[in-house]
């Protein structure tokens, strides 16, 4: 019986998983500069103050979620590569005790 996925199928997607995370610890790391705050403080009562106000939490929270979607997506192809791992090593086991039947 050959193998259902290549070894380096399954290398792949665990390195893709490995990438993700890596990139969302990094994204995570990303500071901002509270520049929309200093144009708010700076231009007090003007509409580009207005607008401005809040966007420092806004790009951070956008941030934090973009970097937790990417570790969720990380981790799935980790999840998946063990499951590839496992439905190969039951797939050998099942067709070895119809051999041995």
């Amino acid at each position: 019986m050959g193998e259902l996925f290549a070894a380096d199928e399954v290398d792949t997607i665990h390195g893709v998983g490995t990438k993700m995370t890596t990139i969302a610890g990094e994204v995570r790391g990303i500071t901002v500069a509270p520049g929309f705050a200093a144009v708010a403080s700076a231009m007090t009562g003007s509409a580009l103050a207005g607008a401005c106000a809040g966007k420092d939490n806004l790009l951070v929270d956008l941030l934090s979620r973009a970097a937790g979607r990417v570790e969720q997506i990380g981790n799935a192809c980790t999840d998946t590569g063990i499951d590839l791992i496992d439905t190969e090593e039951e797939s050998a086991s099942g067709f070895r005790a119809l051999g041995d039947f």
